[in-house]
């Protein structure tokens, strides 16, 4: 798996230790406890490095309940006054406004307290000039000019918006199909931009109102309750087609198959569309992912175990053998025989008979000759022959049997042994047996086309038999596989 595994991620005992391929026995702490999480967001989220972007993550991190909230939450009415867009859209930045509201307030009762000692004065000298005069003179109140203040409201704490939880359906579900489907990439997530706010209405600066001040009452916004419905993103309901269940692919093999004694081998393994699979090497099973290789130095001749569990929870075993030549001889220890008294034995004049030398001879034949098969293009893997090969010399001989094809796109070759522990099938086509004089090895050709390929279609398979000791002595057969 590529990308860092979520601090959160663990097992049905303890946090900080889980399996780094997706597994039911794999466990979420987000909470406190352990949690399951689905297959899909374990790739995506837990172990592809997206784990960020997990609500339940963020909700852990930042101490917030994992719930989305659909209603927004207003603790008190906001004046009802200019808006500012920018205010809106960076809650954040309000306490970056402060100073400038408390510098603008200040202002404003300077102005006000200059006004206040203005009218003062101008009442005092009225009423010592209609003193002395004893004349009453008119005060004629002049026209006062209000320009509109700034003011910010105070936005609301933020709430964890409903495209989030939208958008993280939408991610858990296409990453189930992706991962089904044996390729899994991040969607791409949308979000709907929130709609801009309308400007209330506002006095124009130089308005002139008469007689004193006229102080609008604020008109508090409208509470949203539980039944109010968002306006923003909407996920749209997948709409999926049903679809078969991919074919698993599967490919085991030791490279080299053949090493001299001290020498290593290296298996390989690659699957898809598979539940689990186990690595059992030396009589012991373990669980590996589904791409890996292992060394091995084995001393002997030795079958390694490649145990695959499918969709459906059945098994399938696939063996890879390793050949070890030059095994050495176990040294006798020698053993002290008496020595007997020398008795004179009369020596015979007969000559010993002489022990015929036989001459080694190597010869291989396929019990079965060229033929035309039908096959079943439905992505079913189909046995299409099943021959037996025979060691025809005096001596004990090494078979190599390769099975060989050009297939066509989609198609797919497998050579299997039968034996009587069972079946056994290597995914390069080629393995090398031991048969005494006469003895005969049966081989399978099993072979799975793709659904769809056009009846009709074929392609020829060769199944050559070589010894070892003589590669002139061979023998082959070949398949003309039509799809029917």
């Amino acid at each position: 798996m590529e990308g860092q595994a979520c601090p959160l991620l663990g097992s049905l005992s303890e946090q900080g230790i889980y399996l780094n391929y997706p597994n039911f026995e794999n466990r979420c702490y987000a909470t406190g406890r352990s949690e399951s999480v689905p297959l899909a967001q374990q790739q995506f989220f837990c172990l592809g490095g997206q784990f960020a972007t997990c609500p339940r993550h963020v909700a852990a991190t930042q101490g917030r309940p994992a719930a989305v909230s659909l209603t927004p939450a207003w603790d008190e009415p906001v004046a009802d006054t200019l808006l500012d867009e920018d205010a809106l859209e960076a809650p954040g930045r309000r306490s970056g406004w402060m100073p400038y509201l408390l510098g603008a307030g200040g202002a404003f009762l300077a102005l006000v307290a200059c006004l206040v000692v203005i009218g003062g004065f101008l009442a005092w000298r009225s009423w010592t000039t209609r003193a002395r005069t004893e004349q009453p003179t008119p005060v004629v109140a002049g026209p006062v000019t209000i320009r509109p203040a700034t003011f910010t409201p105070t936005p609301a704490p933020p709430t964890i918006a409903p495209d989030v939880a939208a958008a993280f359906a939408t991610v858990t579900a296409v990453a189930r199909l992706t991962a089904e489907a044996g390729t899994l990439e991040p969607p791409p997530f949308s979000l709907t931009a929130r709609p801009t706010p309308t400007r209330r209405p506002t006095p124009l600066d130089g308005t002139v109102l008469p007689g004193a001040l006229e102080t609008e009452t604020p008109t508090p916004l409208p509470n949203l309750g539980a039944t109010a419905t968002p306006t923003g993103f909407v996920p749209p309901t997948p709409t999926l087609a049903p679809t078969e269940p991919l074919a698993p692919i599967i490919n085991f093999s030791a490279a080299p198959r053949t090493i001299l004694l001290g020498q290593c081998s290296t298996l390989r393994w690659n699957t898809a569309g598979i539940e689990a699979v186990y690595l059992e090497v030396d009589g012991t099973e373990t669980g590996v992912t589904g791409v890996g290789s292992r060394q091995v130095c084995p001393v002997q001749d030795t079958d390694y175990y490649l145990r695959v569990v499918l969709h459906d929870l059945t098994d399938q075993v696939w063996v890879a053998n390793v050949q070890v030549r030059g095994t050495p001889t176990p040294s006798v220890t020698p053993t002290a025989t008496a020595t007997p008294f020398y008795t004179a034995t009369p020596t015979p004049t007969n000559l010993p008979t002489a022990t015929p030398t036989v001459t080694p001879q190597w010869g291989v034949r396929i019990n079965g000759s060229n033929s035309q098969v039908p096959l079943v293009a439905d992505g079913i893997e189909h046995q299409v022959a099943s021959l037996g090969i025979e060691n025809t010399g005096n001596t004990t001989d090494q078979i190599a049997i390769n099975l060989s094809s050009s297939l066509p796109a989609g198609w797919h070759l497998l050579l299997c042994l039968n034996g009587p522990e069972g079946d056994r099938c290597f995914t390069d086509n080629a393995t090398e047996v031991t048969l005494s004089p006469g003895g005969v090895q049966t081989a399978q050709v099993r072979m799975t086309a793709p659904p769809g390929a056009a009846s009709g279609a074929s392609t020829i398979v060769t199944l050559e038999a070589v010894s070892r000791h003589d590669g002139a002595a061979r023998a082959s057969v070949q398949l003309t596989v039509v799809i029917s």
